[in-house]
């Protein structure tokens, strides 16, 4: 509803450094020595000083700081008041966020909540991301720590809602011997190599590498940086099977996923803001009692 310029403004005036104010917003220090010398040029004054010890405004700057927290406290009063009267929610659609839940299920529900709508933007939750975010998005299960480290200022303001368990297969690319099979057992895996998610990244995806690793010795297991065309390429080049979770197989065209006989599991579910409207989340939790009812 505004330039996010502004709210980058209003933190480096607020730490009184561009790298805290960077770490806050979970942008790059450049990104926002970029923003702040762009509104610098749009508005034709300095609104900081820069020093070796930080920055402090100008003049001009606590003028604009008055008039910014003013746009800021507007911006949400109004995005409140548009909310109340329309009803309108937001579903984030990106690589690794996708709308099957709230396609299968919200017809079902919408007729118990007139007047509320769902629209869909695609988004991306890398840093810098200068687009609209959504009120909530499908995704696979994030615990509170890894939401805290993802570098997103979405995600971390949110909370997760898992809704149904989703498997983890084997993805292996079209040359491999492997997509002859139905299934991959242990013993398969044996002197094998395959690819999966770095250490750290995801938590039940650093559980299932113990427990391969643990009931397969020889095996040797590859990281790859995240789920992205990159890995599907790098994948299909090296071939090179990789593990990932089978509600991601439209991620993996061409490729066979094999179920394994692996233990761990993950979830998919809903992440949503943290200052939802009760209503979102009332729905959201309709939709995962559908799930659970179907699936029983």
């Amino acid at each position: 509803m505004y330039s996010r310029e502004i709210d980058t403004f209003l933190k480096v005036a607020e730490t009184g450094s561009f790298n805290r104010a960077a770490r806050e917003l979970y942008l790059s220090v450049p990104s926002v020595v970029q923003q702040i010398n762009l509104l610098e040029r749009r508005l034709g004054v300095q609104l900081l000083v820069r020093s070796k010890r930080g920055v402090s405004l100008t003049p001009q700057g606590n003028a604009f700081q008055n008039g910014a927290r003013k746009i800021v406290r507007l911006a949400e009063q109004t995005r409140e008041e548009m909310l109340q009267a329309g009803n309108e929610y937001v579903c984030g659609i990106g690589i690794r966020y996708t709308a099957a839940l709230v396609q299968r299920y919200w017809p079902r529900l919408q007729g118990r909540y007139p007047g509320v709508s769902i629209r869909f933007i695609s988004f991306s939750d890398e840093p810098g991301w200068q687009g609209e975010l959504p009120d909530f998005c499908e995704s696979l299960a994030m615990s509170p720590q890894m939401r805290k480290n993802w570098n997103s200022p979405f995600i971390a303001g949110c909370e997760y809602l898992p809704v149904r368990p989703v498997a983890y297969c084997l993805a292996v690319p079209p040359a491999h011997p492997w997509t002859e099979r139905e299934h991959i057992g242990i013993a398969d895996l044996q002197n094998a190599t395959i690819q999966s998610i770095y250490t750290g990244r995801v938590n039940d995806a650093d559980r299932l590498r113990e427990e391969l690793l643990r009931r397969c010795p020889g095996l040797r297991i590859e990281d790859c940086q995240s789920y992205s065309q990159a890995a599907v390429e790098t994948s299909r080049m090296r071939n090179l099977p990789i593990i990932v979770p089978q509600a991601w197989e439209f991620l993996f065209p061409g490729f066979v996923l094999l179920p394994g006989e692996w233990e761990t599991h993950t979830t998919c579910g809903f992440l949503y803001r943290r200052d939802c409207r009760p209503q979102l989340l009332e729905i959201l939790r309709e939709i995962a009692r559908l799930a659970a009812a179907e699936q029983a």
